[in-house]
Formats: structure tokens, sequence, C-alpha cells
């Protein structure tokens, strides 16, 4: 039979019935007889629990007839309690007894003995027993034994009365019930299931039949018989299969022809199907390929997917579904959205115009990094005009615009740069020229176009020279130097060159790039800056030489001064020595050049108004010029410097007596201009010394016969002349230049031989007052303190003596430095003032100073030096002391500086 049958499932249902039915019985008698059972066991032992009380009843009673019940309580109770295990104890069963409790808890009587009793007295039942005074209690003893109790409390001596049997013996007649029961309902159990199954098997077999032949028939057996004789409602079901069978054969019949004609078109389906699939996998191969995503999308403002490659996750990130139907994102929402709008744009004009469109434009990738795309695609559109979708590709050009900017900006360095930058096939032939080339040759790209790589070189350099350049560079190697250009007009510059080849990427040569930098002024910068280092490097040695030669001409002028005091009263060796201090005070001046030179002299500067001074020294010239000369004036400011008036002199004759002797033999116009201009930096730049800003510009111009190039490179050097032995010492414009150097200032001169030359000055301009004091001259101060002299020289040492002692004071010296310390360290307080020299050995003069001021701090120090480059006014100043001195001193000097530092001691 079918597990899925009508019968098997009414059999099911009927057994499953009588089983809930015999259930329910059975739960319903085993209830109702235990409720009879347990009634009838409770009465059985509430009996005997009452035939308990009773014996303790009489025996109470009994108490009371003695009227004595305090005396023999205790005896009556020991005799009731004998009285119960007697008879309860000896004759019953121990599983079924009585037992007492007090109202403690303590049993006082038990079957098993007194020491049951003790273990018994603190069991949780018989605290419950206790707790309740009368019921039922059902529990487990010590021993293990489920147990009933019923119990009743005996009032007269606060007694509980239990009356216990195990549960097994009060529910045994009830157990026992229950098994026969359950044997007596199983036996009918099967006996109707039995019964059920021949009644259900007789009532469905024909059914079962029917069902049979359905499976056979939709398994294709048509042929099976079928019993349509039956006159119930099986026999109409069955006709009715009958019925069906011979529609089933019709319809195989027509479906048989209906299939023959299917499978033909099936066929023919089949090959299209089969050319569709090779056509499509052959579009999907070809869609894989294309380096872009190709995309059809519907013409909204989202332009929402219907189709996008798989090269899109490459390009921006995420997948195609994520675009399909606007599922998750749009395309729209990846373009930039300051390109967004234009690419909107130019697609709408493009589709109402029925053209194609290609359009740049940026978007941003999953990552966030901004990407450019290239969209190329049309319209698709019905046979009314009206459009259905797009179709396009995107491809992914970062790269190239990368490039491209990379390009561009390479494009841009090289047209906005500094450099000429010149570029040329393999032949050597200009192909490109930068704006630099044209602003600095002056020839147009025109012009350069078509010409050979060093055209304006070959106008300089020989046909060798240029010839090994090409061999170098043609070589593969880079050629770097300096060459001359001649530039269109003439003019030449300077250029650095680097002459490099350029390779494509199999070695192959392209051509070349040559990048040129203008350094003509350059070089002028370097020809002024080796110019400046001779002059410093001379200074350095002038100097050297000035030390030495001022100690000579210190003792000479001082001993010519104090020799002079003695011979007042002897005219002829009175002159003598007169000429002996002439000659050592030219001496002196001229010492003073060489250190003004060297910048090692310091000068006492004041605002000076140049043109006065400029304009007495042509008074004084205009009488020796020779009438061949003219002489031409423009000086018309009157701004001031800060300089020494002197010196402003000295470069004023100096000038203007090289400009007459270049005209001495053929006559000129000597022309003399005073300006005023403003520097700026580009100017200033070549001139390291100077800053910009106002400046008095002086121009001293002739028309002798100018300079020669060789000459005029050494015109600024000390004892340089190219005068004749005897009219010239060549300090003249040395002296100039130092002088110019320590104003802050610098001079420049313009010269062609045969034409003359021109020299400018340029002194910066005094913003402040006009210096109008004047210096005063009296008799020379004197003084009685004491003063110790330090100088390495002898002479010096003892003419420094006699010029303090002959201005009244008393002279401590000595040779050595060291002595000198003694000196002074022996009697501290006794010394008035130090006069120390600068250049000693062992302690030279600021070594010694620092000794003394170390013990004495407010002694006053002068120090003297002929020429040093450890120390100057500043330095001697911060380190504590009072006078600096250069050498040779005149006796005036001397005294005045001497008395001005004790006064300013004696004051503090």
């Amino acid at each position: 039979m079918n597990l899925n049958s009508i019968s098997k499932r009414l059999l099911l249902f009927i057994g499953a019935s009588f089983i809930v039915t015999f259930l329910l019985v059975l739960y319903l008698a085993d209830k109702q007889f235990t409720a009879i059972v347990d009634a009838s066991q409770q009465a059985v032992y509430a009996e005997k629990l009452e035939s308990v009380i009773k014996i303790l009843d009489r025996k109470y009673e009994r108490l009371l007839a003695t009227h004595m019940v305090a005396a023999y309580q205790e005896d009556f109770k020991d005799s009731a309690l004998k009285e119960l295990e007697e008879l309860y104890y000896t004759s019953q069963s121990q599983n079924i007894y009585p037992i007492i409790l007090d109202k403690k808890g303590s049993v006082l009587m038990h079957p098993f003995g007194e020491h049951e009793e003790k273990k018994l007295s603190n069991a949780e039942f018989i605290k419950a027993i206790i707790a309740q005074k009368e019921g039922s209690l059902q529990y487990t003893c010590i021993d293990g034994i489920e147990k009933w109790s019923l119990f009743k409390q005996f009032l007269p001596w606060d007694w509980v009365v239990a009356y216990s049997v195990p549960s097994e013996i009060k529910y045994k007649d009830i157990l026992q019930f229950r098994r026969s029961l359950v044997l007596i309902l199983s036996v009918c159990l099967l006996l109707v299931l039995f019964l059920l199954c021949f009644i259900v098997s007789r009532f469905t077999k024909p059914i079962v039949t029917l069902t049979d032949v359905a499976s056979q028939m939709s398994q294709g057996s048509l042929d099976v018989p079928i019993d349509i004789d039956r006159k119930d409602e099986v026999g109409v079901l069955a006709r009715s299969f009958a019925m069906m069978r011979i529609s089933i054969w019709q319809q195989i019949a027509d479906l048989g022809e209906a299939n023959r004609k299917l499978q033909l078109e099936i066929g023919e389906r089949k090959s299209v199907e089969s050319a569709l699939r090779e056509s499509e996998e052959r579009f999907k191969g070809l869609v894989a390929n294309i380096p872009g995503a190709t995309y059809r999308c519907l013409n909204d403002r989202q332009r929402t997917m219907q189709f996008i490659s798989k090269t899109i996750e490459e390009i921006s990130g995420y997948p195609p579904a994520y675009f399909i139907d606007g599922n998750s994102g749009s395309y729209a929402s990846l373009v930039h959205p300051d390109d967004l709008a234009s690419v909107q744009s130019e697609i709408s004009e493009a589709l109402n115009i029925h053209e194609d469109f290609a359009l740049d434009y940026r978007i941003i990738d999953a990552d966030g990094k901004e990407r450019w795309v290239t969209d190329r695609g049309r319209g698709v559109f019905n046979k009314d005009g009206n459009i259905l979708n797009i179709d396009g590709v995107v491809f992914d050009v970062t790269q190239r615009k990368n490039n491209e900017k990379q390009l561009a900006r390479l494009a841009q360095a090289i047209e906005q740069g500094a450099e000429e930058i010149i570029i040329s096939d393999s032949n050597g032939l200009i192909e490109y020229v930068n704006p630099a080339f044209e602003r600095i040759s002056g020839y147009s790209r025109s012009e350069a176009f078509g010409k050979n790589l060093l055209f304006m070189e070959k106008q300089v350099h020989d046909e060798v020279f240029c010839r090994k350049i090409w061999k170098t560079v043609k070589g593969g190697r880079v050629w770097r130097g300096r060459l001359n250009n001649v530039i269109k007009g003439g003019n030449r510059i300077v250029v650095e060159t680097t002459l490099s080849p350029v390779f494509d990427s199999l070695g192959k040569n392209m051509g070349f790039v040559s990048i040129k930098r203008d350094v003509t002024e350059q070089i002028k910068v370097e020809e002024r800056m080796r110019q400046t280092q001779k002059m410093e490097a001379i200074g350095t040695l002038a100097g050297g030489i000035a030390h030495d030669f001022n100690n000579i001409l210190h003792g000479i002028i001082g001993y010519s001064e104090l020799a002079i005091k003695d011979l007042l009263q002897v005219p002829v060796p009175l002159r003598r020595v007169e000429r002996i201090l002439d000659a050592a005070t030219r001496a002196k001046d001229l010492v003073s050049q060489i250190l003004t030179f060297s910048r090692q002299k310091d000068i006492k500067k004041k605002s000076v108004q140049v043109t006065l001074i400029f304009k007495e020294a042509l008074k004084l010239l205009r009488p020796s010029i020779p009438s061949s000369i003219k002489i031409k004036q423009n000086l018309v400011s009157d701004l001031s410097v800060m300089a020494d008036p002197t010196q402003i002199h000295q470069i004023f004759m100096n000038l203007c007596t090289n400009a007459l002797y270049a005209m001495k033999e053929t006559g000129g116009t000597l022309e003399v201009n005073l300006t005023e201009v403003d520097l700026a930096e580009d100017f200033t730049n070549h001139y390291p010394d100077i800053k910009p800003g106002r400046f008095l510009q002086l121009s001293v111009k002739d028309t002798g016969c100018g300079i020669s190039q060789e000459v005029k490179e050494r015109i600024f050097e000390p004892f340089f002349t190219s005068k004749p032995e005897g009219e010239g010492t060549g300090l003249g414009l040395s002296t100039v230049h130092g002088i110019v150097a320590s104003l802050g200032g610098a001079i420049t001169v313009e010269t062609e031989p045969g034409v003359g030359s021109t020299f400018t000055v340029f002194m910066p301009v005094f913003e402040g007052k006009e210096d109008s004091s004047r210096t005063e001259f009296a008799d020379l101060p004197k003084g009685h303190e004491r003063i110790l002299v330090v100088d390495d020289e002898a002479f010096l040492v003892e003419m420094l003596s006699d010029m303090l002692t002959d201005l009244g004071y008393s002279v401590d010296f000595t040779c050595s430095s060291e002595e000198g310390l003694d000196i002074f360290l022996d009697n501290p307080a006794a010394i008035d003032l130090v006069l120390t020299d600068m250049t000693m050995s062992h302690l030279n003069g600021f070594e010694l100073a620092q000794r003394i001021l170390a013990q004495r701090p407010e002694m006053p120090i002068i120090l003297i030096t002929g020429y040093s480059m450890q120390i100057n006014e500043e330095k001697a100043r911060a380190a504590g002391i009072r006078k600096f001195l250069m050498k040779p001193v005149l006796k005036e000097e001397l005294a005045q500086c001497v008395r001005s530092v004790l006064d300013s001691s004696h004051a503090t």
C-alpha cells in the first residue's frame, strides 16, 4: 500500500484517535481508582492512629484519677510508651508502625530503638510533622525509603502521634490495578487496529486500483484494464477514467503530429541559437579586448546604464552592477562636479543634431582619486527620429593627460627659461629656439630656423675649434665650455654653453640640444672680484709694512718735536730739524694713504658738501691747466656725504690730474659733472659692497688718449702706473679706489683708446644734518700723574717718556710687557695711567690690558699700534680700554689724549 494513499491516512487517523481515547480512559480510570484506594487506605491508617490516641487517653484519664498529676505524670508517660511498644512493635510488621514525638521534635518512641531516635530527631520530615501538628506527609526517610505518614497531636502531653507506612505498601493495590488495566487496554487496541486495517482495506482497494491505473497511464501505459461494471461511486470514477484514457489517446496522436513539426522547428532554432552563441562569444571577446568600457545607457541626466562592460571596474573601481539600472549609483555621480555640467551640455548638443560626441573629462574613482577619461558615443534613434538610448565607450586617459601636463610644463619651462635653448636635427640644422634665444641674440625664430647650430660661434672661433666641438657631440659625448657669440647687430657676448646629443629609445641620434647662458656681466663681476681680491691682498701687505714704518716715523716725529723745543734759540739746526719733521709728516701722510687703501686706517668722517670742495679744487687747478684744454663743469647738487674732506679732495684732484695728463699732448676738454641718482638692485648687484639708494654721481671725462684693455685691468692696483719713471707713484687711483670703497661707494671706468676716458664715482648721500663744529687749538695740556709706558721698541719708550716728562708727568717705562705687568702688580694704586703698544712678544698690548683690568677694573689704559688686524677702536673700547691711537702720534695728539683719559678717570 502506498504510504501517501488515502487508506493509509484514514488508518493513521482512526488509530491515532483510538490511542488518544485509550490514553484518556486509562488516565480517568487510574485517577478514579487511585482516589478510591487512597481514601480507603487513609481511613484504615486513621483508625490505627486513633487506637494509639485512645490508649494514651486512657493512661491520661488514670493519671487524672490519682489527683497527683505532677507527681506521677512522667511515670504514666513511660508506662504509656511501654504499653504501646509491646502492643505495636512485637506483633506488627516493622514497616508499618506508630512513632511518638514531643513538642521539641525529639523521638520518644520508635521501633528501632534509642539510636534511631537520636538520628530521627533532627530529620527534616520530623520538623515538618512538628510544625503541622496534624495531617499527612509524603517523605523520604533517612534510610532512603519513600514513606507516607498520618499524624495527629495529643494535647494533654503536647505530643504528636504519627503512623508511618512505606509508599510501596500503601499504593500496592493501585499499582496492581494500573498494570492490569494497561494490559487489557493494549490487547483491545491491537484488536481494534487489526479490525480497522481489514475494514479500510476493503473500502480503499478499488481506489488503490484506480490510483495504480492512473499512475501507469501517466507513464504511458494506456492499455491497462479498468473495472467499469461496479454500480457504486468507484464504478462512476472508473468509467470516467476510461473516457479520459480515450481522450488521452486522441491527444497523444495530435501531440505526435505537433511534436514532429516542433522537432523540425527546434532543429532550425538550434541552428540559429548556435549561430547566435558564436556571434555572442565573438562579441564578448571583442568587448573584452576593447581597452575601454563599452556601454549602453538611457538618455537621462543620470546616464542610467543598461549595459556596461567589466573594464569599467579597472577604470573606476566600481563593478558593472553598481551602474546597471541605477541600483547602487549612477554614472553621472562618477563625473567630477566641475565637469558635469559641460559634459551633459556637450552630449545633449551632439544628440540634438544626431552627431557623434567625443569629449575628455574627469571622474572620481572608488578610492577618491581623480582620473581622466575619453568618452566617445552616439545616439540610437528609432524610425521617427526619437532617441532610444546611447551607445559608447569610455577610455582611461589619465596617463596620457599626465604626460601631456608634463610636456606642457616642460614646454613652458623651456619657453620661459632664462637660458637660450636651441634644438637641431641630426645634421645640426636648427629646428627650435626659445624666446630667451630671441631676446639675447636678437635673431627671430624664422631667422634662426635652418641655420647651423654654431652659426654665431663661427663668426668668432676658427673652423678647427668648431670641428672639435662637433666631433665631441657626434661621438655621443657632452661638450661644455664658454664661447664667444656675435649677436645680431655685431656685438659680442660670452655664453656658457652645454651642447648635448639626443638619442631615441633605440639609441639612434635624433639631433642636438644647446643650452646657453649669457655670462658677459658675470665675467665682468668676476673681474671686479679678482681686482678686489688683488687689492685686498696688496692692502694686507701694505698694512704689514705700515706697522714697522709707523714705528720708525713715530720715533722720527717724536724726537724731531723734542729737538725743536731744545733748538728754539739755534736757528740753523732748528731749520734742519724742522725739515726732518716736514719729511716725516709727508711720510706719515703717505702711510695714511696706504692704510686708507688697505682700509686699515680709521677715518674721522663728517657731513661734507662736496660741491664746495670740487669748486675750490677747480679754482686751484685752473692756473696750471694749458690753454689747449677746456673745462666744462656741471656741479648742481648741494647734497652731502659722510667723509673726510681731505679724502674728497684727494678723489677729485687725482681724477682730474689723470685726465689732464691724458690730454697734455693733444689738448681737449675736461668735463666734470655732479648729479643725483637712485641706484637700483640691477646696478648694485654688480657691486657687493654697496646697497641700493640715493647716490651722488661724480663723472670726470676727458678726450685724451684713452686706456688700453690690458692697462684698464690694472689701473686700480697700488704702485702700478703707465706713466714714465719719475712722473707717477701708482698710488693715485688705488687711493681713490680705497677711499670710495670706505665710503660705501663704487668707481667705474669707460674708456676707448684714442677717444678718451670717463671715470664715474658713486657716493652714498648723507641724509642727516650738516656738521658745523670747528677745532679750537690751545696750549698743550699738562699734568703731574704717574704713567706706566710699555713698548718693545727701546727708542720709542725713551721718546714717549721724554714727551710725557716734558708735559709734567712722572713716568715708569719698560721694553717688556711681562716686566710692565710686574711693575703694575707691585703697587697697582700708584699707577694713574698705562700707555702700551699693541704688538709685543709674550704678552701683546691687549692681553696686558686684560691682566691689568682684572686686578683694577677702573684702570685707564691707552693702546697704541702702528697696524693691527686683531683689534680696532670698537673692540678696544668694548674690552675696557679708554683710548686707541694709531702711530705715529704727534705730541699734541698725545697730550690731548692723555689729559682727556685722566680727567675722565678722575671724574668717575
